[in-house]
């Protein structure tokens, strides 16, 4: 019975395969003929394009930012931070560290967003990395700025970018969450 089975499964797949192989070159004869998409594919049903109602980011808006040591960026730094003191930890150890930490928020030093090293600066890679895909934003649209606190041994990150005309300053490495804000001129 099982070989009669196989048999019959092996005669219908020999009479069959004439006909797949005249589908497969008029597919083939489609393909050659059509345009292919952005994806590499021929027909268009295939790939869905996802198209945001956000508007396209502008080349060079970094040099609308402020500097990395601008007065009132670390102002609102301080500003912002505040409140995520009191929620973070509250042992005394770290209560201290984060007083610190805002004491000494100066000497920032700019980062050129295409040479940021995931080895030395991980949280600002990933951070980065997320923005760019997520906001579809270029490196010329980013500026990172990187504070080293030996006295907590701490390296802490400023990100700007612009989303629409407001400018977002996100904090990175400062606690658990990442903070950000808007920045007011």
């Amino acid at each position: 019975m099982l070989k009669r089975g196989l048999l019959l499964s092996f005669i219908l797949g020999l009479l069959c395969y004439p006909f797949a192989l005249s589908a497969q070159e008029d597919s083939t004869d489609d393909v050659n003929e059509a345009e292919l998409n952005a994806f590499g594919y021929p027909d268009k049903e295939l790939v869905t394009v996802i198209e945001s109602n956000e508007k396209a980011s502008l080349k060079g808006e970094s040099a609308n930012m402020p500097d990395c040591n601008d007065s009132k960026l670390l102002e609102q730094l301080r500003t912002n931070l505040m409140p995520y003191m009191d929620e973070s930890d509250k042992t005394i150890r770290n209560q201290r560290k984060m007083r610190i930490l805002l004491k000494n928020i100066k000497n920032f030093i700019e980062l050129n967003s295409s040479e940021v090293n995931p080895k030395n600066d991980k949280p600002a890679a990933n951070r980065l990395i997320e923005i760019k895909i997520n906001s579809r934003k270029n490196n010329e649209d980013i500026k990172i700025c990187k504070m080293s606190n030996h006295a907590v041994d701490l390296n802490f990150y400023t990100i700007m970018y612009y989303v629409e005309d407001k400018l977002v300053v996100e904090l990175i490495n400062f606690n658990n969450k990442s903070p950000s804000f808007v920045f007011e001129k």
